[in-house]
């Protein structure tokens, strides 16, 4: 999660004028302070807006006296929360028609609305157990905006570069089926003699899906190297390695046995957590919906 949410200075490294110098001043902060072991995390999504940042309802009002925000909203899946200093948000600019990009400084304020943050929704996930990503109401909460101040002219810059740094979630994903695989075949070595037809037949479909799961994210990092349409093809990647990711492990678990569904093994937990990338934005109505316009047509 930290990489991929401060890959947005990397992806756009420059700004046009007139906010060339405060873009590059705020690049410099942003990587800074993770240098300096500070962790960044997101608290974007909102209730009803099915996982399109487009459709924020949360509102941004500039301060009289400065050039600061005070951002007031309900946002739900704030990954990280408690465990990270600074967290993006989008909100909609008083006077202006599209979302934007603000930063909240999350040290050392407290949920309960005394400055401006109410913890409403502690995250339960079955996946994803250690994220904390609560749901929290936000009223009159001081944020700084994104230097350059356009989201969709930094999202056309982010198009070029193909986006590599969302590429980062499916990573995660694609590391953990690759270790289910290696403990799965190792726990199934002693009795590989004697597996029924069943077994062997969906663990050559481990074989064979967890082989597609790893072209699939080679194929991406290959767009990325070369200059391709990478920001499709991350899309198309993600989606693909988030239905066969949960089919590799419900096969394993079916290979394993009645022991799989043991708590002292590992694949009951890690079946949570790859599910989540489906849910992970884009989520999958709206993943889709983007493949699906997409066709005839590269831009997302």
């Amino acid at each position: 999660m930290h990489p991929a949410v401060i890959s947005t200075w990397l992806e756009v490294p420059e700004a046009p004028e007139p906010y060339k110098k405060a873009w590059g001043e705020q690049s410099r902060w942003v990587f800074d302070t993770a240098k300096e072991g500070h962790w960044w995390g997101t608290i974007i999504s909102e209730p009803g807006t099915g996982g399109d940042p487009s459709k924020s309802k949360a509102k941004a009002v500039k301060d009289a006296d400065g050039d600061g925000y005070r951002i007031t909203g309900q946002k739900h899946f704030g990954s990280g929360s408690g465990m990270t200093s600074f967290m993006i948000t989008i909100a909609l600019a008083e006077g202006e028609k599209t979302p934007d990009n603000f930063i909240f400084d999350m040290r050392g304020v407290p949920w309960d609305g005394s400055t401006g943050a109410t913890l409403i929704a502690p995250w339960d996930g079955n996946g994803m157990t250690a994220t904390q990503s609560h749901g929290m109401d936000f009223r009159s909460m001081p944020a700084t905006r994104a230097a350059w101040p356009d989201q969709s002219a930094r999202n056309k810059v982010r198009q070029v570069t193909g986006r590599p740094g969302g590429h980062t979630f499916t990573a995660v994903i694609v590391g953990v089926i690759e270790k289910a695989i290696e403990t799965a075949a190792a726990q199934l070595e002693s009795r590989k003699d004697s597996m029924k037809a069943f077994e062997q037949v969906e663990w050559a479909r481990v074989q064979m899906e967890g082989w597609l799961i790893q072209q699939a994210y080679e194929g991406v990092l290959r767009d990325v190297e070369s200059g391709a349409d990478a920001a499709r093809s991350a899309l198309l990647c993600k989606e693909s390695v988030a239905e066969l990711a949960e089919s590799v492990m419900l096969r394993i678990t079916k290979v394993l046995g009645g022991r799989a569904y043991s708590r002292n093994q590992p694949y009951g937990f890690w079946l949570e957590d790859v599910r989540a990338l489906g849910f992970l934005r884009p989520p999958w109505g709206f993943a889709f919906e983007r493949i699906i316009n997409s066709t005839w047509s590269s831009r997302l």
